[in-house]
Order: C-alpha cells, then structure tokens, then sequence
C-alpha cells in the first residue's frame, strides 16, 4: 500500500492530465454529435413545412399573393376599374377628346367610328375584371356591361376584352396598338382560356341570349343591323357575344346566289362577319360610302370581297 501511495504520488500530475484531456474529448463528441443532430433536424423541418404548404394547410404568404394576382378578380385594381368606366362613358358620350386622354394613340379611323356610330345611346352596368398582364403595371381586362340600343327597352349584355398600360409617367392608359402586337395577343389568348374567364364568357353569353329570347324587339333590331352594334366600336379587342361561343360556322357554298353580282355601297360603317349569320366572328368593318364588290346573297346577307377579304354584311346596311 506504501508503494501504492508513492507511485500514486509521483504520478499524479500526469494522472490529472489524462483525466482532463479525456473530459475535453467527451466535451467534444457531445458537441459534434449535437450540431450534427441539429443540422438533420432542419431540413426535416423544412420538409415538414413545404409538405404542409402544398396540403394547403398552411400556405405560404407568398404562394398566397402569387396565387390571388392569377386569379380573375372584380374591381382589384380601383385604378384600372375607374379607367375602364371612364371610357365607357366617353364613349357612349362620343366624347373624343376624353377617349384621346384613356387610349393611348387612338386611330384617326376609330375616332371617326365611334363618332358616327349610331345605334348606340348609353351603356350600363359595367363592371370591370382584370388579370396580370405580360409585364408590371400591365393589366389583361375584361369589362362586362350592357349597351342600350335607340328604341329599345331592354339593353343588350356584352363583354370587352382591353389591354391596360402604365407608361413613364404613371399614368394608366388603354393600349390601342396591343391588338396588333402578336406577343400580347398570345399573351391574351392563354389568359382567354383559363377556366374563370371562360365562366365569364360564358355567363355574359347567357344574358345576352337571355335578353334577346325575353325582348323580341331587341332580337329583331339586332338582326336588322346583322349584329352590328352587338360588337362596341374599341380599337382593343373582341365582344364575347359577338363571337358566338360555340356557334358553328355555317357551309353556304351551295346556298349561295351568285345572280345578282356588282358593286355595292355601305350606307354606315359594317361589320364584315366570317358567315351569313349574325353573332358570328368579324373580320373586318367597312366604312360608309366604301364601295364592295358583292358576290353574291345568302338569307339576308350580302357576300361581299373588300380590302382582299370576303366576308359577309347584312343585306340592309348595303345598296
């Protein structure tokens, strides 16, 4: 026990040292292990929270802001509503001067047009949906409204399509050159068959037959213009009930009567429809006092070539 306690004794310090370096390196594979377990405990974590944002459960508040901005809204954007309904009213007023200060680079034509249009008092209800557009502070918009025909009673529903801008200055405007822009047009086309808008389409479509099959007078004063002001004089884009959503285009070749050929005269501007057949699509808009050549007649329509196009107007509208 003596030898014990002297070798204890003369050992000590390098007993000590041992037992603390020991310690130091417990120390530090508690430490390693510890910031290893933290690390794999993140991504988990992570993982968790990711899964739950797609679960719906807890989504994102930017997932939220992104998914809300695709969303076809009513009224989103107070600026762009009081844009659209400004020029609704300049333009039932025929106000040119107002409409130059909403469309930027309105067209001399178009100005004449809207001016001369006729049949047209005031148009009602408009409400106005929009969509991001291609780029900031673009907007994709559709303006829902109805347009109240001379000498009728009930007006007639209608949807816009419009294409909104903001330029250096911040001011908002109604693009008159997007119509012909291929790249927004594209644009537009994708946004035009997305479920909601084709909701809207739809709905505003039913209303429009609504009113016609309720108010026979407003059906028989729209087929004697052939549509024509079924579709708003805008240099931006199309009316839904113009088009005729899933109408058919109708076959007249062997219905035709080529007997009468000539050249004829527009008595106010026209619209050029691809079909004898009022609703169907437009594809172009003769002015008053242009001479067609006219092919031949089809059901109170007139077919006609002008501007290297054939199309159709109604027979009325021609002499």
């Amino acid at each position: 026990m003596d030898n014990f306690r002297e070798w204890l004794s003369d050992n000590l310090r390098y007993i000590l040292l041992g037992a603390g370096a020991f310690v130091v390196v417990l120390v530090l594979i508690f430490a390693v292990r510890s910031m290893t377990g933290s690390g794999k405990s993140k991504p988990v974590s992570s993982g968790n929270q990711v899964s739950s944002a797609e679960s719906g459960n807890q989504p994102a508040s930017g997932n939220q802001a992104e998914t809300t901005g695709e969303a076809l809204e009513k009224d989103a954007v107070p600026e762009v509503s009081k844009l659209v309904q400004d020029y609704y009213q300049a333009l039932g007023e025929k106000n040119i001067e107002n409409l130059k200060s909403i469309v930027k680079d309105l067209d001399p034509a178009e100005e004449s047009k809207i001016a001369n249009t006729k049949y047209i008092e005031s148009y009602e209800n408009v409400e106005v949906y929009t969509k991001k557009g291609m780029e900031e502070g673009t907007y994709v918009v559709f303006a829902s409204f109805a347009y109240k025909c001379t000498d009728v009673e009930t007006a007639a529903p209608a949807l816009s399509q419009l294409y909104v801008i903001t330029d250096e200055d911040d001011k908002l405007w109604i693009s008159a050159e997007a119509v012909s822009d291929p790249e927004i047009q594209a644009y537009v086309s994708t946004i035009m068959s997305q479920p909601d808008v084709i909701q809207l389409r739809n709905a505003v479509q039913a209303s429009y037959d609504q009113a016609q099959a309720q108010d026979p007078q407003l059906k028989a004063f729209l087929e004697s213009l052939g549509g024509e002001d079924a579709g708003t004089p805008t240099p931006q884009g199309e009316e839904t009930p113009a088009n005729n959503e899933g109408g058919q285009v109708v076959d007249s070749s062997d219905q035709m009567s080529a007997s009468t050929a000539g050249m004829m005269t527009a008595l106010d501007d026209c619209n050029m429809r691809i079909a004898a057949q009022s609703g169907t699509d437009i594809i172009g808009v003769v002015p008053a006092g242009e001479q067609v050549n006219k092919l031949g007649e089809e059901n109170g329509w007139i077919q006609i070539e002008y501007g290297g196009v054939v199309g159709y107007v109604y027979q009325d509208l021609l002499q």
